[in-house]
């Protein structure tokens, strides 16, 4: 199982030729692999083949291609700010390999839904969000990414920050 945008995982895989006396002989090295495609949600199958003498022999395997794993990454401008005053920048990263992401970034002052962004594919993944406090006292930011048709969803840790007078 992959997912997409994911390369063709080739470790401990071994080819093995064998013989008409029954005899074995490691391959691994002279096979060629073919017919790997990780750039949908689908199943497939991939080809193993492997020539001597003139002679070429094939088996295969089969994958499945699911959507892409993701993370979300929240950075904040500075964690201790001016009441009504300081203006905090807050940017979330959302990232899934070589996919880029698209779909909801949610952000959430201190449990509750306080911003809402839409990515788009030229974002890269990122989204930037400002904020001016009115209330003093520790408060916490999160982000929940809803995920979309090839990449899952992510969820941030709670990133901490102080409000004074």
């Amino acid at each position: 199982s992959y997912g997409v945008g994911e390369a063709l995982n080739t470790a401990g895989l071994i080819v093995t030729a064998t013989y008409s006396d029954d005899s074995t002989r490691v391959v691994t090295g002279s096979a060629k692999l073919s017919g790997f495609s990780s750039a949908k949600l689908a199943d497939g199958t991939v080809t193993v083949s492997y020539t001597e003498g003139g002679l070429t022999k094939t088996s295969s395997f089969g994958y499945q291609i699911g959507k892409a794993s993701s993370s979300a990454k929240i950075s904040l401008g500075a964690t201790k700010v001016k009441l009504l005053k300081t203006k905090l920048a807050v940017k979330v990263k959302i990232g899934a390999g070589s996919v880029k992401p698209t779909g909801t970034v949610k952000l959430f002052l201190d449990g509750k839904l306080a911003r809402t962004a839409t990515l788009k594919k030229d974002a890269a993944g990122t989204a930037t969000f400002s904020f001016v406090f009115n209330k003093v006292g520790k408060r916490q930011l999160t982000v929940a990414y809803s995920g979309d048709a090839l990449i899952k969803a992510a969820n941030t840790k709670a990133a901490k920050l102080t409000v004074t007078a």
